[in-house]
């Protein structure tokens, strides 16, 4: 049976960051896939814990921390293998959670420009294969301050690998909890706090089109990866407004100095930032001169070759010589040739074989003074 009584008193902290999904990583845990052996524990009645503190330096076994945990010393151990019962994969099992959850608190916080305020994480997690799992994932701020708690969940699948991104997802209003203390846009911490709501709406539609509780757990932890990445994806668009509009001048002048929270305003004003983005390509395309369109196709293939360490050619001569001058054994080569590639057919529509796009630019410019 279960053996940690006062386990959801436990506090602690931190990791090592967790790979990449798109932009901010994986939520996921199924990839952490220890076998936890389920015919060779089938038999077993006691409740094998892994009880984990991450911090961004490693992690580490707290069970001697835990009030009622029984861990299992080296004798123990032994016995149970000479019998074939026990794969000690539970505590990894808790490591891998503890480590891949401080790894993506951090990836995520990053991604949406904030300090991340989670310093650590804790999880406990039990399991034998017959009852069901227990399991708790605490955030901890500075000084070992608890931000959030999931508190001990004792409704988890009995399948190990089943229960780990069960409890994984069942975290996010914790970890929701914990960024709200974060110095994060307002919009970002109001988006993560309607997350749980959502999951729980979408959980039975998403269950039910699978029989196997393990595809059934891996399917709504990757529905709360879509929901965070989405974040993180709406975010960057936005961070990014002033570098693609700020050349536009006249009002997009102003998005220099907006924050991120009155951007996203002025994104929800315009219907979503796909109908921001049409709006304001029709409004280019029917009020900007054929100049001013031309410079800023410019800019934009100079600010794209800028990024591979390319000036902006001369004329369309030169950015022939320029592609033929690309030694494509070097990765440097390479980057500045996928960079022309890129650009080749916007900077062909915009410049003459005699005419220097120099030139062009310097009429824009005059336009823009009035010289």
């Amino acid at each position: 049976g279960p053996v940690t009584n006062g386990a959801a008193g436990a506090t602690g902290s931190g990791a090592s960051a967790a790979s990449a999904m798109s932009t901010i990583g994986p939520y996921a845990i199924a990839a952490i896939a220890y076998a936890i052996g389920a015919d060779q524990m089938a038999d077993w009645s006691l409740h094998l814990g892994g009880y984990s503190e991450a911090r961004r330096n490693g992690v580490r076994n707290i069970s001697s921390e835990i009030p009622g945990s029984s861990p299992l010393d080296e004798a123990t151990i032994a016995g149970m293998a000479e019998q074939g019962v026990y794969i000690p994969s539970v505590q990894k099992l808790s490591d891998g959670m503890a480590s891949a959850l401080l790894g993506f608190a951090d990836k995520f916080a990053t991604s949406v420009k904030a300090t991340p305020p989670i310093e650590a994480t804790r999880v406990v997690f039990e399991s034998d294969r017959a009852n069901p799992s227990w399991g708790q994932v605490q955030f901890l701020g500075a000084g070992n301050r608890e931000l959030s708690s999931t508190g001990m969940l004792s409704d988890l699948n009995w399948d190990a690998n089943v229960a780990a991104p069960e409890l994984v997802t069942r975290s996010a209003a914790a970890f929701s909890a914990a960024m709200q203390e974060s110095d994060a846009a307002q919009w970002v911490k109001d988006s993560l706090a309607k997350i749980p709501a959502e999951l729980e709406r979408i959980t039975p539609d998403i269950v039910k089109q699978f029989d196997d509780p393990l595809e059934q757990a891996q399917a709504v932890n990757q529905a709360l990866v879509g929901m965070l990445d989405g974040i993180s994806n709406t975010f960057a668009q936005i961070d990014n407004l002033d570098e693609q509009l700020g050349v536009l001048g006249g009002v997009f002048g102003q998005l220099a100095d907006m924050s991120s929270d009155v951007r996203y305003a002025l994104v929800l004003a315009a219907g979503g930032m796909e109908q921001f983005q049409k709006q304001t390509t029709a409004y280019v395309g029917n009020f900007y001169t054929d100049a001013e369109k031309t410079a800023l196709t410019l800019d934009a293939v100079g600010r794209t070759l800028s990024e591979a360490g390319l000036s902006l050619p001369a004329t369309r001569d030169g950015f022939r010589d320029l592609v033929d001058s690309q030694d494509l054994s070097t990765e440097s080569g390479r980057k500045a040739y996928a960079a022309l590639m890129s650009t080749a057919d916007a900077f062909a529509s915009v410049t003459e074989s005699a005419r220097a796009a120099t030139d062009i630019l310097n009429e824009r410019a005059a336009l823009a003074t009035g010289d």
